[in-house]
């Protein structure tokens, strides 16, 4: 779960601009998250 969270951080950070992010990050880090949260 910690590494999808770092996915979402990078991809904010791409979305707004910032040095080092990647936005297209966000959305792979958002669809882990869910694999993550809605394991049996």
């Amino acid at each position: 779960m910690l590494r999808a969270l770092v996915l979402i951080m990078i991809g904010v950070n791409g979305r707004l601009g910032r040095p080092g992010g990647k936005p297209t990050w966000e959305p792979a880090g958002y669809a882990a998250l869910e694999r993550c949260v809605r394991r049996p």
